[in-house]
């Protein structure tokens, strides 16, 4: 319910440090009270007070405005000494003069979660509304925790204004259920305005705290702010490994998908995948997408874990070998081993120099010293590999239609993995 009032109170800077005043005793007196709340500054001279609906869960509310910057505090109440004014459920327009006696009350509501107190000053009066607020809203918020803050003391302290929605400072310890250095919690609040986070170490100085950031649901923050989109590339073949030291949500992205590897025959080479959506920080991924294509790609703060993955990803360029540490054979994605043209599969790491994966990128790490076979694909993905410059008969039907893999009709001179009558073929 919305219920408003106007106040004429002289000037904005007349309020000084201006505060709530709560009581469920309409015949309070200036040391009579239960509560007090500290308006909020949303935008310049617009203020919000909020208070937990469990103070008209079970009878009436009565508040006063109070101007706690001089010694003296100043009631500024209805002009009224005669009854206190009723804005539940109606629009009061009043005078207002520092008073002693009277107060503002809203009616008892048993389903109040939250009640919002706003005032705006139109440059000679405050206009002052209230809201009601029955329901609450859940959001799901991640942190990267930065360095040299222990796993166990990661928390979150949140607040909607002046009510608290964790435990007490330093707040609700974070979970990192993933493993992956991105801590998550869920904050349930008002469905009205989001909720604010100072997330920390439970110790002090700057370096230990977040700044007070507004959240959004799903989201990822670091010290400083929410963690944006990353873009993925596809090469000309439509297709990459990646690694993103964020989880990220690959669900319903237009012309991109994601998979893990499970499976890896070494007598016959042929690869399982399996696609995949919201994925944590740190895995590697295998990538399809539309050839030489640019994807926006959002983080997450609901990725689960993935299990049985044979891509390993990494964040930073790491030097790999063909058999690490004789238990792993090691397999990057590439054209060839000798980086001729031809078609990409995954090959076996050089035996003599090893290879470099790159920053964001991933390989495949299979737990066996002994795979014997150089290269490895996709049993339901074999590519015909054709050259458009080759004098031998094309093996594509140039009379039936052609669609890269985000399903889009493509001409014949399109480059890269198209598909037709079912399967795939890569045109260079």
């Amino acid at each position: 319910m919305l219920i408003g009032l106007v106040a004429l109170v002289g000037t904005a800077s007349a309020w000084g440090d201006l505060y709530l005043i709560c009581s469920q005793n309409s015949n309070w007196s200036n040391t009579t009270y239960t509560d007090d709340f500290k308006f909020t500054c949303v935008s310049e001279n617009h203020y919000r007070a909020t208070i937990p609906g469990s103070y008209i869960n079970n009878g009436s509310w009565y508040f006063r405005f109070r101007d706690k910057s001089s010694d003296t505090w100043q009631n500024i109440s209805p002009e009224s000494t005669e009854n206190d004014w009723l804005v539940s459920e109606n629009i009061v327009s009043t005078n207002w003069q520092n008073s002693n006696k009277k107060s503002f009350y809203i009616n008892q509501n048993a389903d109040a979660k939250f009640v919002h107190i706003y005032c705006n000053w139109n440059g000679s009066k405050w206009e002052v509304s209230c809201r009601v607020v029955t329901t609450q809203t859940s959001y799901t918020v991640a942190f990267t925790n930065p360095n040299g803050w222990a796993a166990a003391d990661v928390h979150a302290y949140s607040f909607n204004d002046g009510v608290r929605l964790t435990d007490a400072w330093p707040g609700t310890v974070m979970s990192d259920l993933d493993g992956d250095g991105v801590y998550s919690i869920i904050v349930t609040g008002s469905s009205e305005i989001a909720p604010r986070v100072i997330f920390n170490d439970n110790n002090s100085g700057d370096t230990h705290q977040s700044w007070t950031l507004d959240v959004v649901d799903d989201a990822v923050y670091d010290y400083s702010s929410k963690i944006s989109s990353q873009t993925v590339n596809m090469n000309a073949y439509g297709m990459a490994t990646y690694c993103s030291p964020y989880p990220l949500d690959f669900s319903g992205i237009e012309g991109l998908k994601a998979y893990k590897i499970g499976t890896a025959d070494k007598t016959t080479g042929v690869l399982g995948r399996e696609e995949l959506g919201k994925v944590p920080a740190g895995t590697g991924v295998y990538l399809e997408g539309t050839a030489n294509g640019s994807f926006s790609v959002a983080p997450t703060a609901t990725a689960t874990t993935v299990t049985g993955n044979l891509l390993k990803g990494v964040t930073e360029n790491t030097d790999i070998i063909q058999t690490d540490g004789n238990t792993y054979t090691n397999y990057i994605l590439t054209v060839n081993a000798s980086g001729n043209n031809g078609t990409p599969k995954f090959y076996k790491v050089n035996g003599i120099n090893g290879n470099t994966v790159l920053a964001n990128r991933a390989y495949l790490h299979i737990l066996e010293p002994n795979y014997s076979i150089q290269s490895m694909w996709f049993g339901d993905d074999e590519l015909t590999s054709i050259n458009a410059l080759d004098s031998r008969p094309s093996t594509l039907d140039q009379a039936q239609p052609i669609y890269n893999l985000a399903g889009q009709k493509v001409s014949k001179n399109y480059k890269g993995v198209v598909i037709q009558n079912g399967k795939k073929y890569l045109i260079k």
